[in-house]
């Protein structure tokens, strides 16, 4: 297989792509360039909802923060399973800042599927809407963040429940309860 050194290039890429040396640039790099390059820029609107790029790091850091100090380590995997929402987008960048992994769960997939794709990557924790998750039999999450205004009673496949929005307003450096 030949692919090209640059868009439209018929030159083999030289060495293997493995082996080769990549610096570590995370989308959070991404998040933090156009936060140096343009803060005040608006970047999500959601309903009534509107976030510049200052506003979206500041909510996704204090998602990552609270996901470390409730026990998440590099490279643990987090399901978002959330319709499109300020919720979800602060969700990935959060996750990913905290050093974890991301799992992407699209939103009109059905319980079978979300119970396979959360079992088959090995997901520790899940950020839903308790409205999506409903009645469902997940696999053993040892927590659960859910948006919205009300709490679930009970989800039997999680250790642990807390609502998004008490993660997002844990005091800077302060315990999660």
């Amino acid at each position: 297989m030949v692919m090209g050194s640059g868009l439209g290039s018929k030159e083999p890429m030289k060495g293997d792509w493995a082996s080769m040396q990549h610096p570590e640039f995370t989308i959070t790099h991404m998040l933090m360039n156009a936060v140096e390059r343009t803060p005040h820029k608006e970047v999500i609107v959601d309903g009534p909802r509107r976030f510049n790029y200052e506003q979206l790091w500041e909510q996704a850091s204090r998602l990552a923060r609270a996901l470390r100090e409730l026990g998440l380590r590099r490279g643990d995997r987090v399901a978002v399973y959330l319709p499109k929402s300020w919720e979800a987008v602060v969700s990935v960048f959060g996750v990913a800042g905290a050093g974890g992994a991301f799992v992407n769960v699209g939103p009109v997939l059905k319980e079978r599927q979300v119970r396979h794709i959360m079992s088959n990557c090995g997901v520790r924790m899940l950020i839903t809407d308790p409205n999506m998750v409903h009645g469902f039999d997940l696999p053993q999450v040892d927590l659960a963040l859910f948006t919205g205004a009300e709490l679930p009673s009970a989800a039997s496949w999680s250790a642990r429940n807390l609502s998004f929005s008490q993660a997002l307003s844990a005091p800077v450096g302060g315990a999660m309860t």
